[in-house]
């Protein structure tokens, strides 16, 4: 690593994934993986997972973009820029495709690239799954309805999708030889 810490933990790709994007990781799996123990399965503590599972996607698809300008310079196949080197990764890695997908949901609110909104991929509003729970007794002379609010979370393909991208990264974290594959 030498000097690296210098640079701080926005200076380098390395770093960044260290500092910034496991850590986004790390906090949502540990605050999910506590309110489990304890029991807690609120709608503020679902809000507070849900919260940190965005930041976790968020970070963890901006790795890509902390790669390319600190190595577009030494890049083989000449990028013409970012969106050129992120789509060709994004093509080969369907791990980091996905996970972008996620995070471009949670980024855009409603996707509408050429000012026409796209419905064929999620917006911020699929990324949730709010339940209204309503049950009404009509066994009694005074009918009884009752509601319930919950938010469903973790979602389970959203948590495959996370964590297939933070196991893509993890393993590549000191080792960049997937950059061969872009070229």
């Amino acid at each position: 690593m030498g000097m690296e810490f210098l640079k701080g933990p926005l200076g380098s790709y390395q770093n960044y994934l260290r500092h910034i994007a496991f850590r986004n990781y790390f906090e949502y799996v540990s605050k999910k993986k506590l309110h489990v123990e304890r029991g807690e399965n609120s709608t503020p503590s679902k809000y507070e997972e849900f919260r940190l599972f965005l930041n976790a996607i968020e970070a963890l698809n901006n790795v890509i973009d902390y790669f390319y300008f600190e190595n577009e310079s030494s890049l083989t196949s000449g990028f013409v820029d970012l969106n050129q080197f992120r789509k060709k990764a994004l093509d080969l890695f369907d791990e980091l495709r996905q996970l972008a997908n996620l995070a471009n949901a949670y980024k855009h609110c409603v996707r509408s690239p050429k000012g026409k909104k796209d419905e064929s991929v999620p917006w911020a509003k699929d990324l949730q799954r709010p339940l209204l729970h309503i049950s009404i007794d009509l066994k009694t002379e005074s009918p009884r309805i009752d509601t319930e609010y919950r938010f469903e979370w973790p979602i389970p393909e959203y948590e495959n999708i996370l964590s297939r991208a933070f196991d893509f990264w993890m393993k590549h974290s000191d080792d960049q030889r997937w950059i061969v594959f872009i070229g």
